[in-house]
């Protein structure tokens, strides 16, 4: 493991208020409300300060490969490449503290000490309680490592076994996870061989403290022929499970304090989505994106979920096919995986689209109103910020986050070599 220490504290940091320059080049920032074309914002608003690049402490290398962020009291970190390598990949286990304006002040490497050898996905969630953060794996043992706020290490150095592992010839194919309240639900998708070659696939779900004692009795949720990837939303004792078997996207549903549900197929008329759940707030709405026909170029659709599981769609509506969003914005999707939040009855969501006026790359903010109405109806308050002219194009797997603070959120791109910060005001 390797600390790379600040040049000044990290009080002194989050004292200031104005976004520093960060090295790098700067964005050009634009804010506007659906319907206008900038200047002084209306009310309400938003308005984005130009892009920065994330400068690494000293001795550190640049962020390469940001894969999550969370907000962690009044800081955040932000998950990224180590550099470390083996058979030419770099597990994800860099953790660099950024303060609530995007400036970093340390950055800690874990290299292969979490799960030697372990390349494979991980869960990155922040604990309720604001303590600190959970690391999971997604495939292999499912092993949980916990870090206090500094992204020091708070559980044992080979992690918390969460006995998920069935001992029946099986193997964990895939995995989701969510925390909420007291714990994290995870999601294992157990592989079973077959003599044909063929292989038969089941998902279950088990609620586990941060100790790794389990809270629930482990569920049996679905089983399939092909291979399943659960994706999980909570809030406040609700949780979703969205999935597609083979081409046909499902999902299980509790509401708060109910029963085992029944899985229920996803009428989306789609071939082919990308499911991205999500919590419309701290008191149990949960809702679903998802990407376009062919690719996540295409446009991005949402539902909010009543209190059954079904979706609430635009009137006459016999399917979610209709559900899109992205038509009000003001350019078309460039192909990644958009990032999702909430804040004050809001639905935050951040995109990369075409600007026509511009030939760069241009990230928008879109903030949904939740209501009773279905999330198709509702016209967003959007706000643009371009980054620096000539800059190369972002890479298609980058990340994309919006994370939420008292009083503003910060917009974080991650790319294959550096990381970039805006800081979003509401108005």
């Amino acid at each position: 493991m390797r600390l790379c220490l600040p040049l000044r504290p990290l009080a002194g940091l989050l004292a200031a208020l104005a976004l520093a320059s960060c090295g790098g080049g700067g964005g050009t920032a634009s804010s506007s409300t659906s319907g206008s074309s900038g200047g002084s914002p209306a009310t309400p608003g938003i308005t984005l300060s130009a892009l920065a690049t994330i400068t690494s402490p000293t001795g550190a290398p640049a962020i390469s490969h940001m894969a999550d962020a969370v907000v962690v009291g009044d800081h955040a970190i932000l998950r990224s490449d180590s550099a470390e390598t083996s058979q030419n990949a770099h597990p994800r286990t860099r953790f660099t503290i950024v303060d609530a304006q995007g400036r970093a002040s340390a950055s800690v490497d874990f290299g292969y000490t979490l799960a030697a050898g372990y390349n494979g996905d991980w869960t990155m969630q922040a604990i309720p309680d604001g303590s600190g953060f959970a690391l999971l794996q997604l495939s292999s043992a499912n092993k949980l490592f916990l870090f206090d706020g500094q992204a020091r290490l708070t559980s044992p150095a080979a992690g918390i076994d969460l006995n998920t592992i069935a001992n029946d010839g099986s193997t964990i194919f895939s995995t989701g996870a969510i925390v909420d309240g007291n714990g994290i639900w995870v999601a294992p998708v157990f592989q079973y061989p077959q003599k044909d070659g063929s292989a038969i696939y089941r998902i279950r779900l088990t609620k586990f403290d941060f100790s790794g004692k389990a809270l629930t009795p482990t569920a049996f949720i679905a089983s399939s022929t092909k291979g399943m990837v659960p994706r999980l939303a909570a809030s406040a004792g609700a949780l979703s499970i969205f999935w597609i078997d083979g081409t046909q996207p499902s999902l299980a549903y509790w509401a708060q304090g109910g029963g085992n549900p029944q899985p229920k197929g996803i009428n989306a008329g789609l071939s082919q989505v990308g499911l991205i759940p999500v919590a419309l707030n701290g008191s149990g709405k949960l809702g679903l994106l998802w990407g376009g026909k062919s690719s996540l170029s295409g446009p991005l659709d949402g539902v909010q979920l009543d209190a059954n599981g079904d979706p609430v769609l635009i009137a006459g509506a016999t399917d979610w096919s209709g559900e899109i969003l992205s038509s009000q914005w003001v350019g078309a999707r460039r192909g990644l995986k958009p990032g999702a939040d909430y804040v004050n009855g809001r639905l935050l969501i951040t995109d990369l689209v075409d600007d026509t006026a511009f030939n760069g790359d241009t990230i928008l903010v879109a903030d949904y109103v939740l209501g009773s109405t279905p999330l198709s109806a509702v016209t967003p308050i959007t706000a643009t910020v371009r980054r620096a002219a000539g800059a190369r194009n972002v890479d298609i797997g980058s990340v994309l986050r919006q994370l939420v603070f008292s009083d503003h959120t910060l917009l974080l791109i991650g790319d294959s070599d550096h990381a970039e910060a805006s800081v979003v005001t509401r108005h």
